[in-house]
């Protein structure tokens, strides 16, 4: 495995990790809870992080 492809895997299992416990969290709390803006937030960084990382993939693939 290429080097960029274990950084770019590693990286998705950490993401993952992050978005897992995140949704995890977010379904065990009330709506009203004051912390839920902020737990969406890490959510949605963490989505934007993986769409960036497949973006970065994809672009270093295609210059091989």
């Amino acid at each position: 495995m290429m080097d960029a492809d274990r950084f770019v895997h590693d990286m998705k299992n950490q993401l993952g990790i992050v978005l897992g416990y995140a949704t995890m969290l977010l379904d065990e709390m009330a709506g009203d809870d004051p912390r839920r803006a902020d737990l969406q937030e890490v959510r949605k960084a963490a989505d934007e992080a993986l769409k960036l990382l497949e973006g970065w993939a994809l672009s270093s693939r295609e210059g091989v």
